[in-house]
């Protein structure tokens, strides 16, 4: 158990960072909604985000990476010719990076 604790306050320790790379991914993605790579870095962030935070005890942050990283899934998941435009994307995500962003920097472990 003592071990969980130290891996915990260890990811705790690193979610200021984590806020970081996201929102400099976020702020990339939005000044070029067509970088392939740019798009991915950012929702590799979310995605990692999204699974590990839950484990850590961090079940509200989970959540709301989590809900940014479905609107990615569902918008990579359309058939290309179906879908919508990259800054559509970048629409749709706003409300969901900033949220996410507060949720890390307020993150607590439950």
């Amino acid at each position: 158990m003592l071990r969980y604790e130290a891996l915990k306050e260890r990811y705790a320790l690193a979610l200021p960072q984590k806020a970081a790379d996201i929102e400099a991914a976020w702020t990339a993605f939005c000044a070029d909604p067509t970088d392939v790579a740019g798009r991915s870095r950012l929702h590799q962030a979310v995605h990692r985000l999204s699974g590990s935070a839950p484990a850590y005890g961090f079940e509200d942050l989970g959540v709301a990476a989590q809900g940014v990283d479905t609107v990615f899934s569902e918008w990579m998941a359309a058939p290309e010719f179906s879908r919508p435009a990259p800054q559509q994307l970048v629409d749709s995500l706003g409300a969901g990076i900033q949220h996410l962003l507060l949720a890390l920097r307020g993150a607590r472990p439950i």
